[in-house]
């Protein structure tokens, strides 16, 4: 996923990879 780079930050705090969730 795109934006799993920019989201990478906020994504691994929460625990959810952009990469999975799309």
């Amino acid at each position: 996923s795109r934006g799993d780079v920019e989201n990478f930050g906020d994504s691994c705090a929460m625990g959810v990879r952009s990469s999975e969730k799309e």
